[in-house]
């Protein structure tokens, strides 16, 4: 199965004068399905889940602050991120999938 990743922005903090952007918060939520259904006949997922936050520089051509989407701030938050930033954060959410799947510890009693 194939894992997905659906990056979000949680909060923006931003100048109330001219609406700059200084730091976006974002998430990500990795789900992989497991192939198998609940009692209810929902599927089951693995997931996994990222929390960060990035500052930005002030830009020479600001975007009015009710003109912004989603969209555009994940474009910048990736922008400032290598690509090999990328991949970690993506291969550590794959990396906590897999121990959901095959896991080698767990807790509990035994009766």
């Amino acid at each position: 199965m194939t894992i997905t990743y659906d990056w979000r922005i949680a909060n923006l903090e931003h100048k109330i004068e001219d609406g700059f952007v200084y730091t976006a918060h974002w998430t990500v939520n990795a789900a992989e399905p497991t192939g198998e259904t609940d009692e209810d006949g929902n599927p089951g997922v693995y997931s996994a889940y990222a929390y960060g936050s990035i500052s930005f520089s002030r830009p020479l051509n600001l975007i009015p602050y009710n003109n912004l989407t989603e969209g555009i701030v994940i474009g910048w938050v990736k922008e400032n991120f290598s690509e090999n930033q990328l991949q970690q954060i993506e291969q550590g959410l794959a990396t906590q999938i897999e121990a959901q799947k095959h896991p080698i510890s767990s807790s509990g009693v035994p009766w």
